[in-house]
């Protein structure tokens, strides 16, 4: 089952819990889920934006796939726990799932911000400051992908 379909509380039950549970990486996917959650309602409530529904439609997508993309990282770092017992093919492809998934967290998380910026520009301005809130949080998510993306490419 997907980190999506747990309520806020088990979600922060499992990130405080030792590993092999959500980590770095499944945080910032979720950090960007929300960011997203938040460019589609400012795009939604601003029916005078002519691109609003494109741009709500794209951060729902982008939405459901950091969830994905937090649950593939959770279960990528459950690899990394068992490295030690996995043949040489095996560790490779765990090593590669460890990079790949915060490195599409990264990219999708710099698409939220992207949309957040446009929903800065074009919401209402009742709605900019949470605009700029998903853009903040979108940009911080990447930062942390990135950073991740980058360890576990060190080995």
């Amino acid at each position: 089952m997907g980190l999506g379909h747990h309520t806020l509380e088990e979600l922060l039950a499992q990130l405080e819990a030792p590993a092999p549970s959500p980590c770095g990486g499944a945080s910032a996917g979720i950090t960007a889920a929300m960011a997203a959650s938040l460019v589609a309602m400012v795009a939604r409530g601003t029916p005078l934006w002519e691109d609003g529904t494109r741009v709500a439609g794209r951060a729902t997508e982008l939405r459901d796939r950091l969830l994905e993309l937090a649950w593939a990282d959770t279960q990528a770092v459950a690899g990394l726990l068992q490295l030690g017992r996995l043949s040489d093919a095996e560790r490779s492809q765990a090593i590669e799932r460890a990079i790949e998934s915060p490195a599409a967290i990264h990219q999708a998380a710099l698409e939220v911000a992207a949309l957040a910026a446009l929903a800065e520009l074009h919401g209402k301005p009742v709605m900019r400051a949470d605009a700029t809130a998903a853009r903040m949080l979108a940009n911080a998510a990447a930062e942390v992908a990135a950073a991740i993306t980058a360890t576990n490419q060190s080995g």
